[in-house]
């Protein structure tokens, strides 16, 4: 029997248990929709602090993980960095990589919701496939950027899986569209084990209300597009470990157990050669904002 997580406490366990593997793997095979973050943060960056001072003072980073982010985040800004996980597993990582830079008076990582971010006003708010996982992720983004100073910049990317927008799914065919089909064929129904990233459950209509919120909170929308890149697995053995045992799918063990998910992955494995890279392009969708009509929430 598993226990009967609460959403909270499953996302808190699961991600403290695939931490390090996450660090070692997935930080290297997304670190492209990360570097497309940092350029557009230090594009839009640059444009406003080109035009007027900024109040508010540092970085907010939600769901920062590891803390790969951190360190870059800070030196594009010049300023401090704060990042925010649930997971306290991820948080360790994070700090050992602050404390071997020497830079713990400038960075700091904390265990803490994201859904209650620490009140602004910060320069600039950047989360990189944190939003989806949030349990509201319309109230997620409506309190990230209302803690955003006026003329601050949120850079926000995630994994959208559903909607009727043009922006709606990662991708059609694939090993990751693979999964959600046959999840989603052995519960017979749209529950919230059918995402592939996603704990806010298959209610898809949050994807095309995000520009409605931010606008609402005060934000004029300055890029809203996907943003494709390649992944290259080595073979149907890495991507399936990697992918429940150090990766987003790993909760579907805490929830459905060792079992299910090995039986599932047979089935997963058995259209793809082994010992044959598997290649596919997934999309993102990227949300640039910049904070101009609300003052940050105190």
């Amino acid at each position: 029997m598993t226990p009967p997580w609460s959403s909270l406490e499953l996302t808190a366990k699961s991600w403290s248990t695939v931490a390090p593997g996450y660090d070692s793997l997935f930080v290297k095979l997304f670190d492209p929709w990360t570097q497309d973050a940092f350029m557009k943060l230090k594009e839009h960056n640059a444009l406003c602090t080109n035009q007027e001072p900024q109040e508010g003072t540092g970085a907010l980073v939600t769901c920062c993980g590891p803390g790969h982010e951190l360190l870059p985040i800070a030196d594009i800004m010049g300023s401090t960095c704060l990042g925010l996980d649930l997971s306290p597993g991820m948080i360790a990582i994070a700090s050992n990589r602050i404390a071997q830079a020497n830079r713990q008076d400038q960075v700091r990582a904390v265990v803490r919701d994201c859904m209650d971010p620490p009140p602004g006003p910060y320069r600039a708010v950047v989360s990189v496939f944190g939003l989806q996982q949030m349990p509201d992720p319309l109230l997620a983004l409506e309190r990230w950027v209302r803690v955003l100073a006026p003329g601050g910049v949120a850079v926000i990317i995630f994994w959208p899986s559903g909607g009727r927008s043009t922006f709606s799914m990662v991708e059609q065919e694939g090993p990751w569209a693979r999964f959600r089909q046959l999840v989603t064929s052995k519960n017979n129904s749209s529950a919230n084990d059918n995402t592939i990233h996603n704990s806010a459950g298959d209610n898809s209509a949050w994807y095309d209300k995000l520009v409605e919120v931010a606008e609402r909170a005060g934000a004029k929308v300055l890029e809203d597009r996907l943003v494709q890149h390649e992944i290259t697995w080595e073979d149907r053995t890495q991507l399936w470990e990697g992918m429940t045992r150090s990766g987003p799918w790993h909760a579907l063990r805490l929830k459905r157990g060792d079992a299910f998910v090995d039986a599932l992955g047979d089935e997963f494995c058995s259209i793809y050669p082994a010992n044959e890279p598997i290649i596919h392009a997934p999309s993102a969708r990227l949300l640039v904002l910049r904070q101009i009509g609300h003052k940050a929430t105190k």
